[in-house]
């Protein structure tokens, strides 16, 4: 009888890699995932990675290959992203290693480790989108003042009576 896999303790999981690394930096943007020059590492690596554990024999290839993303020299490396000291493959590795001392039998801790997969790749897509709505309020309130700014100095130019009311308020 096959052991039952635990999903939300794996989607816990999950989430305590997005307290670990800073998606900000560590997950690609939609948008440059064609960009060799921009840091992060695509969320298609972690559907890519969930696939493998289902052709791997063992829990060693899938550590094996994290490690290797996490080693290699690139121009932008990725999965060496760091938060308090800690790389972002090296998160990624202890979250496996979790779920291997819980299950311990190579089918099970493979499939496990593929459904972790399969919901990095759905959080991180959930985590960029979450940043770039805050980046986009962050550019309207910019844009709102910079508006403003420029309403008050064009009444301040095309009005010199308003000036003096302006510089005593200021």
């Amino acid at each position: 009888m096959q052991m039952q896999i635990d999903k939300k303790w794996l989607i816990a999981l999950v989430n305590e890699v997005k307290n670990e690394i800073n998606p900000e930096e560590a997950i690609q943007d939609e948008e440059n995932k064609n960009d060799r020059n921009k840091n992060g590492v695509g969320t298609n690596q972690f559907r890519s990675l969930a696939a493998l554990c289902s052709n791997a024999e063992n829990y060693d290839e899938i550590k094996l290959l994290v490690q290797y993303k996490t080693a290699k020299i690139k121009k932008i490396e990725s999965w060496k992203i760091e938060k308090n000291g800690k790389r972002f493959g090296d998160v990624i590795i202890e979250k496996s290693e979790k779920i291997k001392k819980e299950y311990k039998e190579d089918t099970v801790v493979l499939e496990a480790i593929r459904l972790f997969f399969g919901y990095l790749n759905q959080s991180a897509r959930v985590w960029r989108n979450e940043i770039l709505q805050i980046m986009a309020g962050k550019i309207r309130r910019k844009i709102t003042i910079r508006m403003i700014q420029e309403k008050i100095t064009k009444i301040i130019i095309d009005n010199p009576k308003e000036r003096r009311n302006f510089v005593n308020v200021i």
